[in-house]
């Protein structure tokens, strides 16, 4: 997919920038012989983009199709036209609907809760679409990170994982077929293309995923103190929420240097760290609710 800001500039040749990320993770020198890579079309995408799109989910190893996702947002879900809008761009393709995703990308709301209640409206919304079409996967997708973090320096903080307890909750009342979670890991989504990185002078912080929570601890600006990351680390080690340095590269990582045999790096790496920890819970909560089941 392709944030909804460049979606539509084109490169030279003409060529779409969806149609370019495709064709260069195709490549076998990347991925070697894995080329499953699903272009996802936006309900309200523009007629060149979409038709660039149909054109990639057409395309595959001995002519299968690997088709597409559809992406509907939040504020999209409550509108009268969304199953004929459903309907016009599956028709357009000229594929069937079993070779669509449905993603529900309902983004950084505002707010999740009351819980029940929104997981109970999202699932009514999938039913009803779901009655009509026999799409190949229904895909959840959402945030709860914080864009900013108001906690005070130096102090360990909880923030609930809202995006995943209101999977949690719906996957268990979702009656026609499994629901697929998805999440931003650790980035919120209030990203501004026009915005210099270089410009940026960003606090030390050390966000690590827990149950249901994400555990984060906030330093002063990072460049200005480097070695606090030692004892930011510390912190996330001598609390009773670690998980152990086996049990991901990211925690290997943050109490190697708590104990100051890791070097505290970049923000680029802290952010690596923490996401790596925060994809291996996911997959662990996913794993465990699938047990359970």
């Amino acid at each position: 997919d392709i944030h909804s800001d460049v979606r539509e500039t084109k490169l030279k040749g003409n060529k779409s920038i969806i149609s370019h990320l495709v064709s260069s993770l195709t490549q076998p020198k990347l991925f070697g012989e894995s080329e499953l890579f699903i272009p996802v079309l936006s309900i309200n995408d523009v007629e060149h983009i979409s038709e660039e799109i149909y054109k990639l989910a057409k395309s595959g190893k001995s002519n299968n199709c690997v088709g597409f996702g559809l992406r509907i947002v939040l504020n999209s879900l409550t509108s009268p036209d969304l199953k004929s809008s459903i309907l016009r761009k599956i028709t357009q393709s000229g594929l069937e609907s079993r070779l669509v995703d449905l993603i529900l990308d309902l983004e950084a709301p505002s707010c999740f809760l009351p819980n029940d209640a929104f997981a109970n409206s999202i699932n009514s919304i999938i039913n009803e679409i779901s009655n009509d079409f026999n799409f190949r996967n229904v895909i959840l997708i959402s945030t709860s990170i914080p864009e900013s973090y108001s906690s005070p320096v130096g102090e360990l903080s909880l923030y609930p994982r809202y995006d995943w307890q209101l999977y949690r909750t719906m996957s268990q009342n979702h009656s026609n077929q499994c629901l697929i979670f998805g999440d931003y890991t650790i980035v919120h989504l209030g990203w501004n293309a026009e915005r210099d990185m270089r410009t940026v002078s960003p606090s030390a912080k050390v966000v690590y995923a827990v149950n249901n929570e994400w555990l984060m601890v906030k330093g002063t600006a990072f460049d200005s103190d480097r070695p606090q990351m030692h004892a930011l680390c510390s912190q996330i080690v001598s609390s009773s929420y670690f998980l152990g340095d086996s049990f991901s590269e990211g925690s290997r990582y943050i109490q190697g240097c708590a104990e100051e045999r890791e070097q505290t790096s970049t923000p680029t790496c802290w952010k690596r760290v923490a996401i790596n920890h925060h994809m291996t819970v996911v997959l662990n909560d996913l794993a465990t609710q699938l047990e359970s089941a």
